[in-house]
């Protein structure tokens, strides 16, 4: 009976461990969330903001019509943002931006178990996360384009790396 009442002991113990564990882990999920609600509000205005000032820009000046990155001054012409997105295109962004990956995923619209489901399907390779989720973006899109790409790279910070990228082919 005395190694009964152990062992009873330890499963409390354990079971009680668990609950915090899970406690934790639940609140941290409720804090992901709102994390990214506020994310994506912001990333509308910014979104928004940012094609309001690329039309002023087409409105008035030389560059007219470009896309610059203010990171690395490379360009990409207005008739290239409204290409639709290729293999080639996703391939070489991914290359580039895969730090950032679960960043440009929050803003192409996916929802956080939908990017923790891209860690889990590709738990060693950045880029092939990206890859991945931006094939499943593009093919969710009606019709995806470089323009709407790059707007969430630039979100993540990575928008000069992905205008370089997207220049070499």
């Amino acid at each position: 009976t005395k190694c009964l009442h152990t062992l009873t002991q330890k499963r409390v113990s354990l079971l009680d461990k668990m609950k915090k564990l899970t406690s934790g882990y639940e609140q941290k999920m409720r804090d992901l969330e709102s994390a990214m609600m506020r994310m994506r509000e912001t990333e509308s205005k910014s979104v928004d903001s940012t094609l309001e000032g690329h039309a002023t820009q087409a409105a008035g000046s030389e560059t007219s019509g470009r896309w610059t990155s203010s990171q690395s001054g490379t360009s990409l012409s207005e008739s290239e943002l409204q290409l639709p997105v290729t293999r080639t295109d996703i391939l070489e962004v991914s290359k580039v931006a895969r730090s950032k990956w679960d960043q440009i995923g929050v803003h192409l619209g996916f929802k956080l178990e939908e990017i923790e489901d891209y860690e889990v399907m590709h738990p060693k390779s950045m880029q092939q996360r990206l890859f991945s989720l931006l094939k499943d973006w593009a093919s969710r899109e009606v019709t995806p384009t470089v323009g709407m790409l790059l707007a969430a790279c630039k979100e993540a910070g990575v928008e000069g790396a992905a205008i370089k990228a997207l220049q070499k082919h």
